[in-house]
């Protein structure tokens, strides 16, 4: 569901973008997937499998991928591509990088897992309907005259109840754990970059932060 995109763009970013080294990276990343809380609550299978390929595509080959671009780029300091230069001669070349691939990829991941999480906890607090055949909603009250006059369907609805609390508390587990994957990636990510980029005062963490709230702001 979630393999690579074949790129619909018109080659502007092919133009920008090489490396690996003249392998476009925008059409080997996957798509972002629609968004639902029925797909949060029913294709968690297909949501972890576009964090997988994301973070496989990106992270995980992130030092192949940086020792790249500083090679090519001492290798041709005249580069039309800006993934191979700066354009600003004292800034790192992997920042160009960091903002077009790096960031957007971040992003997506944050989008899908911190939505679900919400999707999730709104069910589990009682804000949202539980497709436990109304269980849930039922008062103490109502919930003894059901026990009193038809103890079958009470026991029916409990056991519902039950296996629905069971997988959404299941599914809260899942997105709450891809969530502190998501931060020790990220952070490991982060840390290689240091380590091999010759970044100066660019905060890698601190300026995401900046481009997804511009992003989600619409700014981006």
């Amino acid at each position: 569901m979630y393999s690579s995109s074949s790129g619909g763009n018109d080659g502007t970013d092919s133009d920008m973008i090489s490396s690996r080294l003249d392998i476009d990276f925008i059409k080997s990343l996957p798509p972002k997937p629609a968004l639902s809380r029925k797909v949060c609550l029913e294709d968690s299978k297909s949501l972890q499998n576009f964090l997988k390929l994301s973070r496989a595509a990106t992270d995980d080959n992130l030092r192949s991928d940086l020792n790249s671009i500083l090679n090519r780029n001492e290798v041709n300091k005249t580069s039309i591509f800006k993934f191979s230069r700066s354009d600003k001669e004292d800034e790192s070349a992997c920042i160009p990088f960091l903002q077009l691939v790096i960031y957007p990829e971040w992003k997506k991941r944050v989008d899908v897992i911190k939505y679900c999480q919400g999707e999730i906890d709104d069910i589990l607090s009682g804000n949202a309907v539980m497709d436990d055949g109304g269980f849930s909603k039922l008062t103490p009250e109502e919930k003894n005259n059901i026990l009193r006059i038809d103890p079958y369907t009470y026991k029916d609805l409990e056991q519902k109840y039950l296996r629905a609390n069971a997988k959404n508390m299941e599914l809260k587990n899942f997105y709450d754990n891809e969530d502190k994957v998501e931060t020790i990636v990220s952070r490991r990510s982060i840390q290689l970059m240091n380590d091999i980029c010759q970044l100066g005062s660019f905060d890698v963490a601190g300026n995401f932060l900046k481009y997804a709230s511009s992003s989600t702001n619409g700014k981006q």
